[in-house]
């Protein structure tokens, strides 16, 4: 399993800067690398199965401790 952030912010430090905040470790891209997914909204959050698959998404801003995002992702790291 990964996460990555995507950030359209101008500045790249904001983006680094709100992950050592946060102690997050993952990948960031920025606009203009190439990365898979594309949307208009922010945040947007895509789940992506072991073969690439977009198996769920959601776009806005969403609590990720509810019991059904924690048990969809837990069932994709046990796939």
């Amino acid at each position: 399993m990964a996460f990555v952030m995507v950030s359209f912010d101008d500045e790249k430090n904001k983006a680094s800067s709100f992950m050592a905040k946060r102690d997050y470790d993952f990948d960031i891209y920025f606009p203009g690398e190439q990365y898979p997914f594309t949307t208009s909204a922010i945040p947007a959050t895509f789940i992506v199965d072991k073969n690439g698959k977009t198996v769920g998404q959601h776009m806005g801003m969403a609590d990720y401790n509810k019991d059904e995002i924690l048990n969809q992702l837990k069932s994709l790291a046990n796939e």
